[in-house]
């Protein structure tokens, strides 16, 4: 059983890769001409987001 433990080392950080994957996904899309990436709903420091929920 013990050996068939997950190490913290065979894991992936996903904060780490964020911005690595981020930067590369827009200039992978194979579909690129046919679909155009929107920022205009990117947030700026300040907005806030209200989620609702049902308690």
């Amino acid at each position: 059983m013990a050996e068939n433990l997950t190490k913290l080392a065979q894991l992936i950080d996903p904060e780490v890769m964020a911005d690595m994957i981020s930067a590369k996904v827009p200039k992978k899309l194979v579909v690129a001409p046919f679909a155009k990436v929107d920022t205009t709903l990117q947030g700026v420091p300040g907005d806030t987001v209200t989620v609702p929920s049902y308690a």
